[in-house]
């Protein structure tokens, strides 16, 4: 079954934050260069370039969800990290009062494997959490 969420969410949820910390990081990369760094300048350039990473590189936040008899796909900004069923030997779940599922597969690092899936923004979000739980390994 495939999960998406509706194109407004996908903006405000996963693309706003990644263009804003690139902007932010992008000022304080100005800052550093110029010699105008301080404590808060440095501390405010790792975090923004750590959204940027969990956003954009590592797809920690997936606007779309593929979830059949083969395989767990997730995906975002074009790219997809994909999971034959065969391959994961753990799919752990862990439910935040936000709503949100904290999920890992197998031992998910920082590029792959740890994704966090705010199910209640998914239309279809009943659906995707059952699905998820019957697969929890």
């Amino acid at each position: 079954m495939h999960h998406s969420l509706s194109p407004q969410t996908r903006f405000f949820s996963i693309l706003v934050p990644a263009l804003v910390a690139g902007g932010v990081s992008v000022a304080m990369m100005v800052n550093v260069v110029k010699g105008n760094a301080d404590q808060f300048t440095w501390t405010i350039l790792l975090f923004s370039i750590w959204v940027v990473v969990d956003h954009v590189v590592a797809l920690a936040h997936p606007e779309m969800i593929t979830i059949n008899e083969e395989h767990i796909a997730l995906s975002s900004f074009g790219r997809t990290h994909a999971y034959p069923w065969s391959s994961v030997r753990k799919l752990r779940i862990k439910r935040l009062a936000s709503g949100t599922f904290y999920v890992r597969i197998n031992d998910g690092g920082l590029f792959n494997g740890r994704y966090w899936i705010p199910v209640h923004k998914f239309p279809d979000h009943l659906a995707l959490s059952q699905s998820l739980i019957d697969h929890q390994r």
